[in-house]
This record gives C-alpha cells, sequence and structure tokens, in this order.
C-alpha cells in the first residue's frame, strides 16, 4: 500500500467519522450492520443528499452509490467548500458516470466494489433475453386473459446455436458470457483494443462493432458510459444489426439511441429488446418506447435479489475502509 494514501488515525483515541449516503437499497443494510459493528467508526446514515452535505464538515469518508449529474456537481461543490477532512469517497455501484465530469480535491482517494453484483446483473440479463426469445409477454396475456393459444409459437426462438455479442468485456459481460455458453450460443466480446478474452470465443476492438453487429443475432451491452459510448447504438449500429436480433441493455440508458432503437423495433429490424436502465429515469409515460409489444422493460433494478451480491459489497467496503486507515483486519 502506497503509505501516502493512509490517513493519520488513532484506533482507541479518535472515531472515524464515515458518511453513508443511502440514496438505494442495493446493499443498504449489509453495509450499515458491518460498519456500525466497527468500534472505531462513527456512521451517518443520509436517505437524502440534502442531509448527506450537512453531514459533510465532520466527515472522514463517504459511502455512496452513483448519483445523477447534478446531484454530483451539488455534492462535489459541497465537499470543496465543507469537507475539508474528507479523505475518501467508497462507490457502491460500479458506474460512477454521474461523476464523469466532476472535479474533486486530490486528497479525496476513490475505491469500489466493481463487480461485486456481477454474477446477478448477469442473471438479470439472460432472464431478458429469455423473457424475449421464448415470447413469455405473450403467454403472461394470455394466462391473465385465461385463454390457451399456441399461435404465437412460430414467433418463438431458441438460443442454441446462435451467436451473441457481448458489448464490454468487464466483470458484468465476462458473467453473461459464462451464462451464455451453456445454451449452446458462439460468444464474440467487444473491447477497447479486442485483445483476447478467455471468457468469449472471439473478441473484437471496439472499432469493429459493425462488423461484430452484422454477425450476431443477440447484443448484450455491458458497457461503462463514456463520452465515447454514449449513443454508441445509434442509428448506423442498429441499421448493421441482422433483421431479426435480440437487444438487452443492462450498461446505462444512455448507450443507447432511445428514438433510433423506437424506430428499429417498430420497423421490425430488432426481434424484440429488454433494458433494465433508460433515459431519463424514471422513463416518462409519454416515451414512445412504451408503446412497443416487442420491448421488456425493468427500472433498472438488475442489481437486487442477490444476498449473496450484497454481502460482497458490504465485505469490500468494510476491506476498503480498513485498508484506507489500517483498521485491525486490514
Amino acid at each position: 500500500m502506497n503509505m501516502a494514501n493512509v490517513a493519520q488515525f488513532t484506533p482507541g483515541i479518535q472515531l472515524l467519522q464515515i458518511v453513508f449516503w443511502s440514496r438505494l437499497s442495493f446493499g443498504r443494510e449489509q453495509v450499515i450492520q458491518r460498519l456500525s459493528a466497527l468500534p472505531d467508526v462513527h456512521l451517518t446514515v443520509c436517505a437524502t443528499l440534502a442531509e448527506c452535505i450537512h453531514a459533510l464538515p465532520d466527515a472522514d469518508g463517504l459511502i455512496l452509490y452513483n448519483c445523477p449529474p447534478t446531484d454530483a456537481s451539488s455534492l462535489a461543490l459541497a465537499i470543496h467548500e465543507r469537507a475539508p477532512k474528507l479523505g475518501w469517497m467508497h462507490f457502491l455501484t460500479a458506474g460512477r458516470d454521474g461523476f464523469a465530469g466532476v472535479e474533486l480535491p486530490e486528497r479525496v482517494q476513490i475505491t469500489s466494489v466493481a463487480g461485486a453484483f456481477a454474477p446477478v446483473v448477469a442473471e438479470h440479463a439472460m432472464a431478458l433475453l429469455l423473457t424475449l426469445v421464448r415470447r413469455l409477454p405473450v403467454a403472461l396475456q394470455q394466462q391473465a386473459d385465461r385463454r390457451w393459444d399456441r399461435k404465437y409459437a412460430h414467433s418463438m426462438s431458441s438460443l442454441e446455436g446462435r451467436t451473441m455479442l457481448i458489448v464490454g468485456l468487464g466483470q458484468i459481460g465476462r458473467e453473461i458470457a459464462r451464462r451464455a455458453r451453456p445454451f449452446g450460443v458462439t460468444t464474440l466480446g467487444v473491447t477497447r483494443d479486442g485483445r483476447a478474452d478467455p471468457s468469449v470465443d472471439e473478441c473484437l476492438p471496439l472499432s469493429d462493432l459493425h462488423a461484430g453487429l452484422s454477425r450476431s443475432d443477440i447484443v448484450m451491452l455491458s458497457i461503462a458510459l463514456t463520452a465515447q459510448t454514449r449513443h454508441l447504438m445509434n442509428r448506423d449500429a442498429l441499421a448493421a444489426c441482422r433483421h431479426g436480433t435480440f437487444l438487452v441493455n443492462v450498461a446505462r440508458g444512455a448507450v443507447v439511441d432511445q428514438a433510433a432503437l423506437c424506430d428499429a423495433l417498430s420497423s421490425g429490424r430488432l426481434a424484440g429488446a429488454g433494458i433494465d436502465v433508460a433515459t431519463p429515469e424514471p422513463l416518462p409515460d409519454s416515451d414512445p418506447l412504451w408503446q412497443q409489444p416487442n420491448l421488456v422493460v425493468t427500472p433498472h433494478l438488475a442489481v437486487e435479489g442477490s444476498l449473496v451480491s450484497e454481502v460482497r459489497v458490504a465485505q469490500g467496503t468494510l476491506t476498503a475502509l480498513r485498508q484506507r486507515w489500517l483498521l485491525p483486519g486490514a
């Protein structure tokens, strides 16, 4: 460990003041449980941004989730103006794109638990895909109508023998690949440089995205949102897809041009899309995406439902805190 990054702290003489802005539910109780048990830590849990900013003057560290850019800017300004002791920020989310254009003091060390929830997000991505491929929304509607009708069978499909393009081979992308292979799917990965990755059958550079799209029946988006990847799936990219492609997005809503997505769904270029993310969130009830019959939407909850993942997040947070201040157990 770089000792320059270790704060001066004397266990048993002073308490670390840690603020937890708990705006989301994922991992919240597990984190609170573990940090509250530390004798050298005083944990302040804040439900709102205003409460968090109010608690900053005494804070040594801040635990938080990603947040919208406007909130991130307000928080960063408050850190500059009101948090002279703050030296550590720990994110409970893999992405922190809300802070992409935000400048924080150089003294603030950033850590995260990236990848802790990759397995459950990959499960959710596969669930969205299978829901589309097996036409489960039609079956559920017929069940609600108490109607036994096999007429939609001709529009069902299967994963076996298909080619899947996974755009973004971070930990979530790799977990998706691991779950897809047993279905008999050929996996292609897209990374920045196209370097070979054992989790997929073949890897392509981002510059060859359109070539990969033209070879694939399924497109899984798990790439980080950056200036380069904003609207990565634009009209040209969607036009490069095979007719009848399935698209799943568990990355960020802005990775996809939603107007172009709507057109691709209505034209049949895409056989279906499953999205756990949108722009904006919540997706307004007037958005034309809601009118697409071949769309499955979940409200950005792919990380939810896994106690194992939540324990990993909490344990990773505890480890990061201990390493930062060389607490017992580090």
